[in-house]
């Protein structure tokens, strides 16, 4: 299984919230060299570049779009297994999913599901 340093993920994951280095490295309490660093050990590990430069300004790449959803996803579970240990549930809408078999006739099912919603 291949590593994947969660601190790396955090700092990039930071720069895209907060929209640029420095203003993630004020807000993790680091120098923008630290998390800039980080964030090119993140490229490394993932063999390509996570942001461009236009101008000034960072803007991510396909790549950078991709790890910051996955990274979306990665720390809010991470909120909510805290949140569940600590016995602040503070879960959202569950997921239903539902299935009709063929035998009904698809307007009555139509109205059943529709009722649920």
């Amino acid at each position: 299984m291949e590593w994947l340093n969660y601190h790396h993920l955090l700092y990039f994951w930071t720069v895209m919230h907060e929209g640029s280095v420095t203003a993630a490295a004020t807000k993790l309490r680091l120098s923008p060299s630290t998390v800039s660093t980080q964030v090119g050990n993140l490229e490394e590990t993932f063999g390509g570049k996570l942001f461009r430069r236009v101008g000034r300004d960072l803007e991510p790449t396909d790549l950078g779009h991709l790890i910051f959803r996955y990274a979306n996803d990665i720390f809010s579970l991470g909120r909510e297994m805290m949140d569940t240990v600590r016995g602040r549930t503070s879960m959202g809408p569950l997921p239903l999913k539902t299935g009709i078999v063929n035998v009904l006739p698809a307007i009555p099912a139509h109205g059943i599901t529709e009722s649920i919603f």
